[in-house]
């Protein structure tokens, strides 16, 4: 096509330079001559995009679904009768003193017909694409229904039964209780609750149980190392850190805030 457009504007060039007789001193007869290899080359080269643009509708087609098949198939017909319309057709049913009048008609139907073709071909593609992303979102919403059934699950789990509490609970006892893979609950973690991991889904449900637990007992009868073992941690130094880390102050002053 890059070679088609080069020898178009030589072409081009070529009738201008001649019009303008910049040239005078070549002789007519190179003119001629290097005007009829530039008209071959381009007629040459046409022919060639016309071969590769009918070859490119149908290669592969035994791979491919039923969907491009019928596309493919669209194409290349359209194609095939544009190319006969315009070349065999004219010069063997119209008489050549009607030719001249009768070829650019032959030629907007021609180009018509492929313009047709694709416009249908394109309302396949999209058909398809329609399919497709109704099939992902269908996927899509069955795992949003499961994730959020667990969710559930795991919910009642931290409210209820407060699983939190002991200090030794990790993801594969969980994943264990609910009958679920680890990978699955991890993922039920981050996308519904938003929490980045299993250890700060649980931690944080153990500080919100140690405030509460200091807010009950802000007069200083419970210990803030009781504290921090009922609420599920290991020890002081883990719940003061912890509970700085998700709180931005350490339990006793959250304490004497209170």
């Amino acid at each position: 096509a890059g070679l088609i457009a080069i020898m178009v504007m030589l072409n081009e060039a070529w009738q201008f330079v001649q019009a303008a007789s910049l040239l005078d001193s070549i002789t007519p007869t190179i003119m001629l001559q290097f005007k009829q290899a530039l008209n071959e080359s381009t007629k040459l080269l046409s022919s060639t995009i016309i071969l590769l643009s009918f070859w490119e509708s149908l290669r592969g087609f035994s791979t491919k679904s039923s969907c491009e098949k019928q596309q493919s198939i669209i194409f290349a017909s359209a194609f095939f009768i544009a190319v006969m319309n315009s070349t065999v057709f004219l010069k063997l049913f119209v008489p050549s003193e009607l030719q001249s009048v009768i070829f650019p008609w032959v030629m907007v139907s021609s180009a018509t017909m492929i313009l047709v073709a694709i416009e249908r071909i394109l309302y396949l593609q999209n058909r398809t694409k329609l399919v497709v992303q109704n099939t992902n979102r269908t996927e899509l919403v069955a795992v949003n229904e499961d994730d959020l059934f667990l969710a559930q699950q795991i919910k009642s789990l931290m409210n209820e039964e407060q699983i939190f509490l002991s200090n030794s609970i990790k993801l594969a006892d969980l994943a264990r209780q609910l009958n679920e893979s680890e990978y699955k609950i991890s993922r039920v973690i981050r996308r519904q609750f938003g929490s980045p991991n299993f250890n700060h889904f649980i931690n944080q449900h153990r500080v919100d149980f140690a405030k509460r637990l200091l807010k009950e007992n802000s007069d200083n009868e419970t210990s803030i190392l009781a504290i921090g073992l009922n609420s599920g941690f290991s020890s002081l130094v883990t719940f003061n850190r912890v509970f700085k880390s998700m709180s931005g102050t350490i339990p006793s002053q959250y304490r004497k805030q209170i």
